[in-house]
């Protein structure tokens, strides 16, 4: 959720409809299948956080306990419809928070769109009866690209059936990794390549990207930044406030 907008208007905020998931689960006819669903606004989650000062942050704060009462609710349709025990639970994010819209990095530096470690690291966790190894993190280097051919192998780990012959991808299978906690595979992230600006003029690749983010590559524990406009340590409203208080 780093990456979300949170609005002026407390109207605008929703709560995942129990009923409407669980009818999502009881009306499938495969194995597998996705569905979306609607959210509904319910006043009190603002109203909770009235002890955070900064609006944009309280706002934050209660989408952030909207979501985690959305998967409660997930969790327990899937329960419900005998399906809990079968099931892969991932949770993920695919980008850093945007300071001004309440998401914080701190202490990573940088924010959302940048390359700095706060606008390309993320946190996820993962939730089933097919790991070997559960309640441990993993610190590893992983990617998102790592997801697809992870997940296509945990289907064959569960005894589905699957292509022998995939089509060749970027990402590495990283369940072992993430099930035992063995070494991950993967060692180096190309986090950006995209020529400058005026590179791209000269060679007639002309971006439609608003600005322009430099390059960088990660390898093991090393980073490359190359060309990468400069960024600050966002730190949150309520740090500032705690340092205010002890001085």
């Amino acid at each position: 959720m780093g990456h979300s907008q949170p609005t002026s208007s407390p109207s605008k905020q929703f709560k995942l409809s129990r009923s409407t998931i669980l009818q999502g689960l009881s009306s499938c006819t495969c194995r597998f299948k996705m569905f979306m669903i609607r959210f509904k606004h319910l006043k009190k989650y603002i109203e909770k956080y009235s002890v955070i000062e900064n609006k944009t942050r309280r706002t934050y704060a209660a989408m952030l306990d909207i979501v985690d009462e959305a998967i409660g609710n997930v969790t327990r349709s899937l329960e419900k419809a005998g399906l809990w025990d079968n099931t892969l639970f991932i949770f993920t994010t695919d980008n850093g928070g945007l300071p001004k819209s309440g998401g914080y990095n701190w202490p990573l530096r940088g924010q959302k769109g940048s390359l700095w470690e706060g606008g390309v690291r993320g946190v996820a966790f993962v939730h089933g009866p097919m790991l070997k190894k559960t309640g441990k993190g993993c610190r590893v280097v992983l990617h998102s690209t790592d997801w697809y051919p992870t997940l296509i192998n945990s289907i064959r780990v569960a005894g589905g059936k699957v292509d022998n012959n995939p089509v060749p991808v970027d990402g590495f299978d990283v369940w072992e990794t993430i099930s035992t906690g063995k070494p991950s595979p993967r060692t180096e992230i190309l986090l950006n390549i995209d020529l400058a600006p005026k590179e791209k003029r000269y060679r007639g690749m002309e971006s439609i990207d608003p600005y322009y983010q430099g390059a960088a590559i990660r390898v093991a524990d090393m980073k490359l930044l190359v060309s990468c406009p400069n960024s600050t340590w966002f730190k949150p409203p309520e740090l500032y406030n705690k340092e205010m208080v002890s001085n």
